[in-house]
């Protein structure tokens, strides 16, 4: 049984044999089931499964009653301190449906079958539903660049490491554009690690946390450790999660060359999808392997090269890095020439020289890359270079974005 509240018809309730008889479908039980209470800007449908609340401009939201028992907030189903569930919702029946179910003023109550008692303001059902979702994650929160992007942020020390303004202003630089920039640092690993932990703590890789690459330093076998230039390239590849940003400082060079490289990875996957659309669904669908091999160490991820989020369909991470590419065994003879020539179209992108931006850094400045979205790289260079610098994990770059307010809730 369902008890239904309606307008001008005071409290009633009806067996669903009875609602059966007035129905003229799933959509529209019977003709007075649109009610408003309590002063309440909005109205109610009670159907089967689900229930309906539309406002006075006529948008609506859809709530299925088990969602609504699941999402209960009430003390004994949710902690609000620690912002976890307390029970198993799928100990109650999928088919639940309210015993009771009223709007007073802004707020949704529901009495259940059991007697418990769950209440959700409207403001909060309506920033939970799918749609109210899909346009804060679709909303443009990106900027596409070709060579130097003009509003890169230039964020001084003392503000960077002592302001909620300074930090927000690289964050937003990094969600926007994927690059940021900290000036006016001490050219000390002490000064880069002090950049990097406002942020969030070094990620923890083989290369250590605050890495040095240096002539007398640790060597690795990888190319970065060399003095030959380094085409444009994500890092991390072959990590089931590439970090998500990389830090450089370089805090001395006696010689020439060395100058930094960076190039927009979506700007040159949106080139791939404007004027190729099957080689773009190539890149997104068919999975290479990546690995890195040195004593000690095997890491290897198959994985796409291009990803995007699973509801907007945005670009979410470029894996593009042709030094660590394994052996093409994960792609089928009949697909292998197709997925070469989709590469070759985003190769040809990334390296257009026009889509390059070469940048000298200074001892003083601290370089934030998005490496799941900017692609960086580096000319040879001769003498002796020290640059310093480490990983932010994904998931903590993307929790200060949002505690900085610089990122959407899911992007």
């Amino acid at each position: 049984m369902m008890a239904l509240f309606l307008k001008n018809c005071g409290r009633y309730l009806f067996s669903r044999a009875l609602l059966s008889e007035y129905a003229l479908s799933r959509e529209c039980i019977v003709p007075c089931q649109r009610y408003v209470t309590d002063g309440s800007s909005q109205n109610l449908k009670l159907l089967d499964d689900h229930l309906v609340m539309s406002s006075p401009d006529l948008t609506s939201m859809k709530f299925h009653y088990f969602w609504l028992r699941d999402h209960c907030r009430c003390p004994s189903c949710y902690n609000k301190s620690t912002h976890q569930r307390n029970v198993n919702t799928f100990g109650v029946p999928f088919t639940i449906q309210p015993k009771e179910c009223r709007l007073s003023g802004e707020e949704l109550q529901v009495v259940w079958p059991d007697g418990h008692a769950s209440k959700y303001s409207v403001k909060w059902l309506s920033l939970q539903s799918f749609d109210s979702y899909s346009n804060r994650v679709s909303a443009p929160t990106r900027i596409l660049w070709k060579g130097m992007p003009d509003s890169v942020a230039h964020v001084p020390v003392k503000s960077f490491l002592e302001t909620d303004e300074g930090l927000f202003k690289l964050m937003k630089s990094l969600t926007a554009l994927g690059v940021g920039i900290v000036e006016g640092v001490d050219a000390t690993v002490e000064a880069t690690a002090k950049v990097i932990s406002r942020v969030a703590p070094a990620q923890k890789t083989l290369f250590g946390e605050v890495w040095e690459v240096k002539p007398d330093g640790e060597y690795h076998e990888d190319t970065a450790y060399s003095t030959q230039a380094l085409a444009a390239h994500n890092d991390n590849t072959y990590f089931s999660e590439a970090a998500g940003l990389q830090v450089f400082h370089v805090l001395s060079h006696k010689g020439s060359g060395g100058k930094t490289l960076l190039v927009d990875g979506f700007r040159a996957a949106q080139k791939v999808k404007d004027e190729d659309i099957n080689s773009f669904q190539t890149l997104i669908e068919t999975c290479i392997q990546s690995e890195y091999l040195e004593k000690g160490q095997h890491h290897c991820v198959t994985s796409p090269v291009l990803h995007l989020h699973p509801i907007t369909g945005k670009f979410r991470q470029i894996r593009y890095n042709l030094y660590d590419r394994a052996a093409m065994s994960t792609v089928p003879f009949a697909r292998v020439m197709e997925w070469y020539q989709a590469m070759g179209q985003l190769s040809k992108a990334v390296t257009d020289p026009s889509g390059e931006w070469w940048l000298q850094l200074r001892p003083d400045q601290v370089l934030f890359v998005d490496n799941w979205r900017v692609l960086h790289g580096r000319s040879a260079y001769t003498g002796a270079r020290w640059v310093a610098g480490g990983y932010i994990s994904r998931t903590d770059y993307t929790s200060r974005a949002r505690v900085a307010g610089a990122l959407p809730h899911d992007d």
